[in-house]
């Protein structure tokens, strides 16, 4: 188990720290939901909120339902004040979802996703729909559009999917 200190967690309580890089979705959707937005995004500028992010990334393989008719990568640019862009590629094929660095894939993305880390963070684990992330300015989508709101539905993240 990871040791987090207080200092390392931007004033967000150990416990609550410990919810967020939990890798359990309702645990992070209870987490983010009790605090502000901006403690939420001041936490995610810390070592343990990269950490948690990073994680968000690795653990996307094991929620993928497959479902692609043929390969597909997306990019995310995950942005944050301070740490600059947290940004992953996404192989999406018919059965298997694979992570990669930026650039890892031979194809090029079909679609680019840029959202605050608090906003993926939100939508990672439920907590927030993507429309509503993109009605707010929160989630904005370059390519193929008609690609990236099937997300959801590819990870799991359909309303009621994740309540636990």
């Amino acid at each position: 188990m990871t040791d987090i200190s207080q200092d390392d967690t931007s004033g967000v309580d150990p416990q609550l720290a410990a919810d967020l890089l939990s890798n359990d979705r309702g645990r992070v959707k209870r987490a983010i939901e009790s605090i502000s937005a901006q403690r939420l995004a001041d936490h995610l500028e810390t070592d343990t909120g990269t950490a948690g992010l990073v994680a968000a990334f690795d653990l996307m393989p094991t929620f993928y339902r497959g479902g692609m008719p043929e390969r597909a990568v997306i990019r995310w640019a995950v942005t944050r004040r301070s740490h600059g862009k947290l940004e992953r590629d996404v192989e999406l094929t018919p059965a298997i979802c694979t992570i990669g660095e930026k650039g890892a894939f031979s194809a090029q993305p079909a679609a680019t996703l840029t959202a605050p880390a608090s906003a993926f963070v939100a939508l990672a684990c439920g907590a927030t729909r993507g429309v509503e992330l993109m009605s707010r300015g929160d989630l904005r989508v370059a390519g193929n559009v008609q690609l990236a709101m099937k997300m959801e539905r590819l990870f799991d993240l359909e309303p009621n999917a994740t309540s636990s």
